[in-house]
């Protein structure tokens, strides 16, 4: 091929195709530039080349533009359909470090062509600084305490001895990552022969590790209070856009308020910049050597003065452009339907045919596993705040003025499940809907078992909601008090379904078990049948004159590859952050998540997150969907939302992980107990919710802080527990320690308070399976 180097000749086409062997995959030299090729086919066939050229700090000009020419070439070579991302060491982006995980460590120095490598030579004491929460962002900084805060992780890798430093105000997820990145040095720099030593943020009492990692640095010494540096951050973020197209390597403004899609020329190469991030995007006539140009101006533009270099670089060629990149623009025209990388589905037939074999259809993709078909189903009407359980008949007629809650019951893996809808019909009235979603998330919490919940609206209801009925007619009217008011103040009951009536109905389905009738208006004229190819000359006038159409059959799109984001709130503003390569480690019980599959979102929530009811998840769920995240276009707030509590996982959510039923814990009923004395005196009295101590001279306040599940009992809220009790300034109240037992394993009277206090008195919060106390 002209033009393209030798290397990359049939590169995309065969698997684990690698120019570096792949025990080396994941060492990087500070002092070379290396290019990454990720090919993943999704659901439609198409296959997706992800470029990436990284940058050590420490790599020769020379090879930083030479990785970039390499880049284009290895993009003519795939077709001209990848998206290239220029990689800077130390900020990566989160998709190139979700291809190396558990972490990335460049190596110091350069490996030349004629070396092979045999071990890392690696200095005797290392210190590393780790962040990030699904990906782990490695960066060895100076053996100095003045490296430490309080905001990260650091590892220190010592001859004999990993120690793991976690920062006071660190995040659970980011402890957890750097976990892994000690684990993976010990395996990899020491064979898996050494020890590994925690150390927690400004604990030191009586830990002999915590003693000898202070030791490295002479001595324990506070670490200075963390800084917060916004004021680049925020410049970065509210900068506005900028669009040049690039003439000769010379960058000339494009003057515009608002971006469109038409003020981008195939013939031309443009640079927009959006503050965070830069897009290089190359219109699909350009030539070969103006895109080689159009990347140098790219390079010379992140490096120029102001500027930092680091900034993401993405390089995008027309027609193959990432949704990050259309959301810039207001209006971005819609793909047409993916066509297969292959041929076509008609076209193998065709080949097997001619080759003797007897082809009479290409197997469809293997079916999403649904619910199971044991289940039972019960259906209420929701009406004026309250719901009525729908009789056996009536369970497959629902009318589309009103809003109802569905609820199928059944047994899967030997646990009960329970999937309740709620479903809004087109023409109900938002108070019913208001009220759907509430009372179902009341019921999905009174149930015993595994319970998720979904709001679905009509016409846009999921395949699965249609499997639970044998047959759903949906009628037109309603019988809720709020929608007859509704239409009372309208004064039109006109198409409402009338048993002795006529209705015309629109029957439709793929299948036999999940075909609906849905009432429709009824002509206002008669109906005459016209086929294709002998039309009347009438009936082109009414279309406005004969012309051209699109004589191909209107098929469904293909189904959409998912894509999960973590939601967080920052500042008062939603954000969502999409989570690479993601497996089931990525559910996070301090967070929540979502499952975007376009056609349906799924709302995990974690045990921990904050989310205090399912009406919440629901307005999380609304948050994403109108922040347009993702997906091309925004997409209807009626879109399908499932909510999936942690431990409450169905089989339909975990088939789109690999998933492991041995980390999936259901928590169990806890108490906190909150000693608030030095020591537990004469006869203890319970009460209801408070136990204190009659005799003795001092009173012992033993405060029932509330049962809850596991998850909900963090260090605040045993801290919350611990401040009611604190009414003194002594140095007792830091002493002051925590109890936690099961509820199941918790019985016994008061007597047994004493013991339990002798039990928890070592100090710290934890787990007590062992029988205690129980509170009348």
């Amino acid at each position: 091929m002209k033009g393209v180097d030798d290397a990359f000749l049939g590169v995309g086409d065969k698997p684990n195709l690698i120019a570096i062997e792949k025990s080396l995959h994941g060492k990087f030299y500070t002092g070379n530039t290396y290019i990454i090729l990720s090919t993943v086919e999704l659901k439609s066939g198409v296959r997706q080349h992800n470029v990436h050229y990284w940058v050590g700090e420490e790599a020769k000009e020379e090879d930083c533009l030479m990785a970039s020419d390499k880049a284009i070439e290895l993009d003519v070579a795939l077709g001209s359909n990848t998206v290239q991302y220029r990689e800077t060491q130390g900020e990566e982006s989160d998709k190139f470090l979700s291809y190396f995980k558990p972490c990335i460590i460049p190596i110091q120095g350069s490996l030349s062509s004629h070396m092979r490598i045999s071990g890392d030579k690696s200095k005797d004491t290392t210190m590393f600084r780790c962040e990030g929460e699904h990906v782990a962002r490695v960066t060895e900084v100076p053996f100095s305490r003045s490296s430490l805060d309080h905001k990260a992780v650091f590892v220190v890798d010592t001859e004999s001895k990993i120690f793991l430093f976690s920062g006071c105000n660190s995040s659970m997820q980011t402890r957890a990552k750097a976990l892994d990145v000690v684990k993976h040095l010990k395996e990899n720099r020491h064979c898996g022969r050494c020890e590994i030593a925690t150390i927690e943020d400004g604990k030191l009492v009586g830990d002999s590790d915590a003693g000898d990692f202070w030791n490295l640095f002479g001595g324990y010494a506070p670490i200075p209070r963390d800084v917060q540096d916004t004021i680049m951050t925020e410049l970065m973020t509210t900068s506005s856009k900028k669009l040049f197209w690039i003439n000769k390597r010379n960058l000339v403004p494009v003057e515009t308020n608002l971006l469109e899609r038409e003020m981008l020329n195939s013939d031309r190469n443009y640079i927009l910049d959006c503050g965070t991030e830069v897009f290089l995007w190359m219109g699909m006539t350009t030539l070969v050597s103006e895109r080689r140009t159009s990347v140098t101006a790219l390079e010379d533009y992140v490096r120029c003065e102001g500027r930092q270099s680091n900034a993401c670089s993405v390089i995008l060629t027309e027609g193959h452009e990432t949704v990050e990149f259309k959301m810039h623009f207001q209006h971005w025209p819609k793909n047409a339907v993916p066509k297969l990388y292959e041929a076509g589905r008609e076209k193998v037939a065709a080949i097997f045919k001619h080759q003797g074999y007897d082809v009479t259809e290409i197997p469809e993709d293997k079916p999403r596993h649904v619910i199971s078909s044991n289940g039972s189903l019960k259906v209420w009407l929701v009406d004026n705040g309250s719901v009525t359980l729908l009789c056996t008949e009536e369970q497959e007629q629902l009318y589309n003025g009103d809003c109802y809650i569905v609820r199928c019951s059944y047994i899967e893996d030997r646990k009960d499940y329970h999937l309740f809808f709620a479903w809004s019909g087109l023409n109900s009235v938002n108070e019913d809907r208001v009220a759907a979603a509430s009372l179902m998330s009341g019921m999905a919490d009174s149930v015993k078992g595994h319970a998720v919940v979904a709001q679905v609206f009509e016409g846009r209801e999921p395949e699965m909601f249609f499997l639970l009925f044998k047959s759903l007619i949906i009628f037109k009217g309603g019988r809720s008090m709020a929608y007859k008011n509704l239409v009372s103040q309208r004064s039109d009951t006109n198409g409402w379904y009338q048993k002795n009536g006529v209705a015309l109905f629109r029957v439709q389905g793929l299948k036999h078990d999940c075909i609906r009738a849905i009432q429709v208006d009824l002509p206002l004229k008669q109906s005459l049948l016209v086929r294709e190819g002998s039309e009347p000359d009438r009936f082109w006038e009414a279309l406005g004159g004969r012309s051209e159409y699109s004589k191909e059959k209107q098929v469904k799109d293909w189904p959409a590859d998912p894509h999960l984001y973590t939601c967080h709130f920052e500042q008062g503003l939603f954000k969502a952050k999409e989570v690479f390569s993601f497996s089931q480690d990525d559910l996070v019980t301090e967070e929540i998540l979502i499952l975007d599959c376009v056609e349906e979102l799924h709302i995990w929530v974690g045990h921990q997150s904050g989310v205090l009811s399912k009406e919440q998840a629901l307005d999380i769920g609304k948050m994403f969907l109108q922040a347009g995240i993702h997906q091309d276009g925004r997409r209807s707030i009626e879109t399908t939302m499932y909510i999936v509590t942690e431990g409450d996982e169905p089989r339909f959510f975990t088939s789109f992980f690999n998933w492991d039923y041995s980390k999936q814990t259901k928590p169990t009923q806890v108490v906190v107990v909150v000693f608030a004395a030095e020591k537990v005196a004469g006869d203890i009295v319970v009460g209801a919710d408070h136990a204190r101590a009659a005799s003795g001279g001092e009173d012992v306040h033993l405060g029932l802080y509330r049962e809850a599940t596991q998850g909900e009992i963090t260090g605040g809220a045993v801290a919350v527990a611990v401040d009611a009790f604190a009414v003194s300034e002594k140095p007792l109240l830091r002493r002051l320690v925590a109890g936690v037992v099961e509820l199941d394993a918790v019985h016994g009277g008061a007597a047994a308070v004493p013991a339990l206090a002798a039990r928890v008195g070592g100090g710290g919060c934890h787990r007590d399976p062992s029988p205690a106390v129980s509170f009348s």
